[in-house]
């Protein structure tokens, strides 16, 4: 597969393959991106980690919103979660076929 610069956003919220420039190093994980106003926040995001996010708040639906932006996928025991990145992503692409 070939890599599509970021520039470009995957469509939806599809899991894909993310190259990201991190501080120190580049490194390959799965993640995606989220469009503004798409994801409400609590059923996206962990509420332990909601102190350290901006969200945007819509008053008329009394919604969080989850923020615009990349999100690395984790894989913990119990849970998948997603976390915002705020290392730049500067390419991705989509998730092979499984075999």
């Amino acid at each position: 597969m070939n890599w599509i610069e970021a520039a470009t956003v995957p469509e939806g919220i599809q899991m894909v393959i993310i190259c990201v420039e991190g501080k120190y190093k580049r490194f390959v994980s799965m993640g995606r991106y989220i469009e503004a106003k798409t994801q409400v926040a609590e059923d996206f995001i962990d509420e332990d980690y909601w102190d350290d996010m901006s969200f945007y708040y819509d008053p008329d639906t009394d919604t969080n919103w989850a923020p615009q932006g990349w999100y690395e996928l984790s894989h913990s025991s119990n849970d998948i979660e997603c976390y915002f990145l705020g290392d730049k992503v500067t390419h991705w692409q989509p998730l092979p076929a499984l075999p």
